[in-house]
């Protein structure tokens, strides 16, 4: 595998509050990588120190082969950043700041004229390009955030709680900006307390909680080792009874009666073994039907129980 961000023991401490409690992390080239938390969890953190805003107290950051902690001047061509809060020259324009950032990434005229048309385009901000930032929405002001941070054409970029204060339709075209990038190539490291948000565009998900690496995997792999595959099912039978309810209840959990449908918590083999008690007790079984756990359901679950440290 081809990484594009490995962190090794990764620590950070204010004073006696310990931020980041000793991460390892790999992060694959061209994939778009979930880093979940709660408010405090140690997301915001983590992004700074691995882009080189904050130096931590301890530990290893490569990004793209080179050591970010070390030299973070050879590292930062490397890197963009959206982050979760950010400002502007008021007076400037969306165009005259990324010509700004241009010039400070050493861009030769021509290639950052073109390129800035570019990413006004992909951000969809050319019909504002050359209005004041004081004049911007908060969704236009993180469009031209964007535009920046893919100026010089990153191979890795952090998103850090990219969709705040943005309306749906914004973050759905987020979201197909995430894809785009992608397909192109681009690492995306998406740090994000909106479950919904990174379930739909994630190949890989880590959950952090009080500053330790709860678990990392693809959500079907998340399914497996953290909710063990169980999810929410519903069975439609003709005329159901009590009875059912204890049939039922025997091989799974949180059963419930709803008019003619059974609920109940189960995974596949169970859901399995339910229905066919049921048809061998006579009962007339219409539909079956299984949501299998969501993000949402996982990242609750593993937050309820205590870190171990």
């Amino acid at each position: 595998m081809a990484v594009a961000l490995e962190v090794r023991k990764l620590r950070k401490r204010y004073g006696e509050t310990v931020a980041l409690a000793g991460l390892d992390l790999q992060v694959a080239r061209g994939e778009v990588f979930g880093f979940l938390g709660a408010n405090g969890a140690g997301k915001t953190t983590f992004t700074k120190c691995v882009t080189g805003f904050v130096r931590p107290t301890s530990g290893e950051v490569e990004i793209m082969g080179v050591d970010a902690v070390k030299d973070p001047t050879l590292v930062a061509p490397h890197v963009g950043l959206v982050p979760d809060q950010y400002d502007f020259y008021s007076n400037l324009t969306g165009r005259q700041h990324l010509d700004f950032y241009g010039r400070l990434y050493g861009m030769p005229d021509e290639e950052r004229k073109a390129r800035i048309e570019e990413v006004l385009d992909l951000v969809r901000m050319q019909e504002r390009a050359d209005s004041r930032v004081k004049g911007y929405s908060h969704g236009m002001k993180q469009r031209i955030c964007i535009a920046q941070a893919i100026l010089h054409k990153p191979d890795l970029i952090f998103f850090d709680e990219p969709t705040n204060g943005l309306d749906p339709k914004g973050a759905y075209e987020l979201r197909e900006m995430i894809r785009s990038l992608s397909r192109d190539g681009t690492t995306i490291f998406l740090s994000s307390h909106i479950l919904p948000e990174v379930e739909q565009v994630c190949d890989r998900v880590a959950i952090v909680q009080r500053g330790h690496l709860r678990t990392v995997g693809t959500l079907k792999q998340l399914r497996a080792e953290t909710a063990r595959g169980v999810g929410s099912v519903k069975v439609r039978v003709l005329n159901p009874s009590k009875r059912h309810v204890a049939i039922v209840g025997k091989l799974t959990s949180a059963v419930r009666l709803d008019g003619d449908v059974l609920e109940f918590q189960a995974d596949e083999e169970g859901t399995a073994a339910a229905v066919a008690a049921l048809v061998h007790d006579g009962a007339k079984v219409v539909s079956v039907s299984q949501q299998q756990a969501s993000l949402e359901s996982i990242f609750l679950g593993i937050n309820e129980t205590e870190v171990v440290a």
